[in-house]
């Protein structure tokens, strides 16, 4: 069975081709939080454009000097992604805190993470060999967002094969 793949970043809206799904928008976006002050915080959140509604929506990634200390799940900071999702229903995308996730496009559970040399940035390439999908991504990004936090990068592309039934 062959795999239409199709791409959607931030603001751009596409839909799961051959399955009965509702149209969806995805946007990884950040906001300031006011209380702690220009600390940006990143969420993945799906809108259905069928219901004019938001489906999901959950923090993406995570800062980690915060993580570091016990706060989780608060969104990674300075967001410069994209993801993408598969026929299958996986939306796949990485962060600056130098890692890469799988969620299930109808309800954003993460299904699988690892981590990868450096943070990502910008949006990742899908390809297929053989019949099998890969998806490509630049681990070349600073995670610190000032000069004191950041270190040279040591860029890469690392590339994952996808599970041959998503």
């Amino acid at each position: 069975m062959s795999r239409k793949v199709n791409f959607w970043g931030q603001g751009n809206k596409a839909s799961v081709s051959g399955e009965e799904r509702a149209n969806i928008l995805l946007l990884a976006c950040c906001y300031q939080e006011v209380s702690t002050g220009w600390l940006m915080w990143t969420t993945l959140t799906a809108y259905d454009l069928n219901e004019g509604a938001i489906k999901w929506s959950i923090p993406l990634g995570e800062v980690p000097e915060l993580a570091a200390r016990g706060i989780g799940n608060t969104g990674t900071h300075y967001p410069k992604v994209g993801p993408v999702i598969t026929a299958g229903g996986l939306i796949l995308t990485g962060t600056r805190d130098r890692k890469v996730r799988a969620f299930d496009v109808e309800d954003g559970k993460m299904l699988w993470e690892t981590q990868v040399p450096e943070a990502i940035e910008g949006i990742p390439a899908v390809y297929a060999v053989g019949g099998r999908q890969y998806i490509v991504f630049c681990a070349a990004a600073q995670a610190g967002l000032i000069p004191a936090t950041q270190s040279k990068t040591k860029g890469a592309y690392v590339t994952f094969a996808l599970p041959l039934d998503r």
